[in-house]
């Protein structure tokens, strides 16, 4: 791709020099800190380095009239004119000055209509078309990018996406989605792939890796921000929870699953505080991306904006972690509950699934019991050797506190368990 002109090379130059940080974008014009954003950093490196003595100062500018004289004389163009020439005799309307165009719908005329109408009709179909044009050279990049060889998912028998079957797979897709305007967007990416499954270009076992439900992990994320989520927590939590839900919550539409994932987000790991967590799970993922593509001046546009978005929230999380202040239980102190509680033994018995340290205490997730209890919380009663012990239940995909007691002690832990979930902690005699 290189320059056509002086004029472009030197403004990719400036595009260049904003994406590798040597200039503000400040002190440029709009466009070149928009060409800085959606452009790739390959494409722009292209056009820069592109040799400029031969270059013309501008771009050959297209003489539209010319080129609309010579149309207009064409054998197509003269029957176009002859038809509506002898419909508008028919009608009488012919040379009447009434500011109406003969219309045409599915090749035919089936009226009239006022001229700005239906000329702006047809300049509209021309920028469509050109817009089409433009959309599917990035396409092609787009498809290649996710399913190509060196693709996010690429195929397992190492076959590589070819333009020839994409096209094939856009055929179809445009005719079964005829009413939506194709922008070449990830909704688009989603339709073709799945049309080139059918066709065997690709393989459908992609399915098992990574992204596979990314459209509705998307949903999920979203949701969780426009109720009040951070977008670094969201995702953490989407990240962490989905594959769970998704199995244990099959029928559930994507409002419930992310109530779930909302509710499952508090019951973290003992062994680790929730930050310290975030950080190491989106570092795993950035280490990987980094590994899969060094160079960066190659990365495709999604890898690339994938890459900074780790480490936007790496940043925020290490900052966050710097200005919290602890609450709840800390890690020693749960570990010490737990030994009260009988370790192991107690674990067996009560068939505790997970446990966790959130803002609220120790959590529990236990297995089923008679008082239908899902969830036990145990907190420490600051300023007394006294626990507060809150039991609860999700239910309609909601977290529900069932009871709460305030003040007991080590010794009736175990009683006041048992008696709030109808199972036993311990093989003691009765």
């Amino acid at each position: 791709m290189p320059s056509v002109s002086k004029k472009q090379q030197k403004f990719m130059g400036i595009v260049r020099s904003i994406q590798k940080g040597e200039q503000p974008a400040s002190k440029f014009s709009k466009s070149a800190q928009k060409a800085a954003k959606k452009m790739k950093k390959s494409s722009v490196k292209k056009y820069a380095k592109t040799k400029h003595d031969d270059l013309p100062i501008k771009k050959e500018e297209r003489d539209y009239k010319d080129e609309y004289k010579k149309f207009q004389s064409s054998t197509k163009a003269k029957k176009y004119r002859a038809e509506l020439n002898k419909y508008n005799r028919q009608k009488g309307t012919y040379g009447n000055g009434d500011g109406k165009d003969a219309s045409h719908k599915g090749g035919k005329i089936v009226g009239f209509e006022s001229q700005s109408k239906n000329r702006g009709r047809a300049e509209k179909s021309r920028l469509k078309k050109e817009s089409l044009q433009e959309n599917l050279l990035s396409f092609y990049q787009y498809m290649g990018d996710f399913y190509g060889k060196k693709g996010i998912y690429p195929d397992k028998k190492g076959r590589d996406l070819k333009v020839g079957d994409i096209n094939k797979a856009l055929a179809v897709y445009l005719k079964k989605y005829s009413k939506d305007q194709f922008t070449g967007d990830s909704l688009d990416r989603e339709r073709v792939r799945d049309i080139l499954i059918k066709m065997k270009k690709i393989d459908p076992q992609f399915k098992s890796r990574e992204g596979v439900n990314e459209n509705e992990k998307e949903k999920i994320f979203k949701y969780l921000v426009k109720k009040g989520d951070t977008p670094t927590d969201a995702r953490y939590s989407v990240d962490k929870s989905y594959d769970f839900v998704k199995k244990a919550y099959k029928r559930a539409n994507v409002a419930k699953k992310a109530e779930i994932i909302s509710a499952l987000s508090k019951f973290e790991s003992v062994n680790e505080g929730r930050e310290a967590s975030i950080i190491q799970h989106h570092q795993r993922q950035l280490d990987a991306l980094i590994q899969q593509y060094p160079d960066s001046y190659s990365r495709p546009y999604p890898i690339q904006t994938k890459i900074e978005t780790l480490r936007n929230i790496i940043a925020v999380t290490r900052k966050k972690m710097g200005e919290s202040i602890s609450e709840g239980v800390s890690k020693s102190q749960a570990q010490t509950i737990m030994k009260q509680l009988g370790g192991r033994k107690f674990e067996m018995l009560m068939g505790v699934k997970s446990k966790g340290v959130g803002k609220d205490g120790l959590i529990l997730h236990i297995g089923r019991n008679p008082k239908k209890i899902s969830h036990i919380i145990i907190d420490i009663d600051r300023g007394k050797d006294l626990y507060n012990i809150t039991f609860g239940k999700v239910f309609k995909y909601k977290f529900k506190v069932v009871k709460k007691l305030k003040g007991i002690g080590v010794e009736q832990m175990h009683d006041t368990i048992e008696k709030n979930t109808g199972l036993l902690t311990t093989f003691r005699k009765r």
